[in-house]
């Protein structure tokens, strides 16, 4: 096997919407990274909030510890989740159309919540017996929009960001694009081109490019929408797939195992 790049970052996102942890190991189970959208926020009726309608979102800091949640929000406050329940009940959300069966978190975080977002709002833990199953294949998904895992290279941000330069814009961090995977040594958009790779001893196939929206454009520090547009403006003048913006590849892993920072990206 050939290696094609490495990875130089590794990120999940414990609440879907909210501020990404990074690693420098990281395990790979059923549904992807470890607790990367194990949990979610729903409005009152379990409908997913996300940073399309709340980019107030981005302020949100999720941390896990051995046997709780961390869920900070500077200048409102912190409340704590326990990772295990005595608590059966559960209830039925809804994300991207998909009914899951979740666990809701308790009234503290549900008020932290409402206080920051100023709506009805609610944390939800998707339940471990319930599938949440990729289409076309025998993987399996937390809250993600569709796909497990998402792979970007440096040498794409780069790309993009050299044009946003060009027409007179500012530079933009990944962290807008919301990553799994970050690997560098390869070309500009070479990820669009690989198909079954290996990264460290786990097995991806490459799902199709990642089709972008607004949350693209939320400045991630201070949880508003630029005024410039960025990177979607310029992304649609050169990357537009047959249903929108595309930027990253979707990915799908084959079993279990670890991924970490420098690791190979090779070819299988």
């Amino acid at each position: 096997m050939s290696d094609l790049a490495r990875v130089v970052s590794l990120h999940s996102y414990p609440i879907k919407g909210c501020a990404g942890t990074s690693h420098s190991v990281a395990t790979v189970d059923r549904r992807g990274l470890a607790f990367d959208r194990a949990w979610m926020i729903t409005d009152g009726d379990g409908q997913f909030v996300t940073q399309r309608q709340a980019p107030r979102l981005a302020l949100i800091t999720p941390t896990l510890e051995r046997e709780q949640l961390n869920v900070q929000i500077v200048g409102v406050g912190a409340v704590t989740v326990p990772l295990e329940t005595t608590s059966s009940g559960t209830k039925l959300v809804t994300v991207w159309g998909d009914r899951c069966v979740a666990r809701d978190e308790g009234d503290d975080v549900a008020a932290l919540l409402r206080e920051h977002l100023g709506q009805t709002a609610r944390l939800v833990r998707m339940s471990e017996r319930h599938v949440r199953a990729v289409p076309g294949s025998d993987a399996q998904t937390g809250f993600a929009d569709a796909f497990p895992l998402l792979v970007i290279s440096t040498s794409s941000l780069a790309d993009v960001n050299a044009r946003i330069v060009d027409r007179g814009g500012q530079a933009v961090a990944m962290e807008r694009f919301r990553p799994n995977v970050v690997v560098d040594g390869c070309e500009a958009y070479a990820e669009d081109r690989w198909a079954d790779v290996m990264v460290g001893d786990v097995a991806l196939t490459m799902a199709g490019p990642c089709e972008r929206c607004t949350v693209t454009t939320v400045d991630q520090a201070s949880g508003t929408v630029t005024a410039d547009g960025e990177p979607l403006a310029t992304l649609a003048t050169y990357r537009r797939g047959r249903d929108g913006v595309v930027f990253g590849q979707n990915a799908v892993h084959r079993g279990a195992g670890t991924i970490a920072v420098a690791d190979t990206v090779r070819s299988a």
